[in-house]
């Protein structure tokens, strides 16, 4: 399965994980939106031994996303 940018798509639970913060700080939602019983049972629906991360791990993720992309920003300012 391809992507819009072409590039070939498979799953891992890290890619899982990935997306699920990425949609949450895109879109502004609230990390939360991964425990909605409707989403769950959409990823259920199109993969069913997929487990779903739970709402400390999904904020873990986009904490750690926040902390490091701030200091790639920061080191990519830095006057050398």
């Amino acid at each position: 399965q391809q992507t819009i940018t072409g590039s070939v798509l498979k799953y891992t639970a890290e890619a899982h994980r990935a997306l699920i913060a990425m949609r949450c700080a895109v879109n502004k939602r609230p990390f939360h939106s991964a425990a909605d019983p409707l989403y769950i049972e959409e990823v259920k629906l199109l993969r069913p031994d997929v487990k779903v991360p739970s709402l400390r791990t999904v904020s873990r993720d986009i904490n750690t996303i926040y902390t490091e992309g701030s200091q790639n920003v920061k080191t990519y300012f830095e006057v050398r």
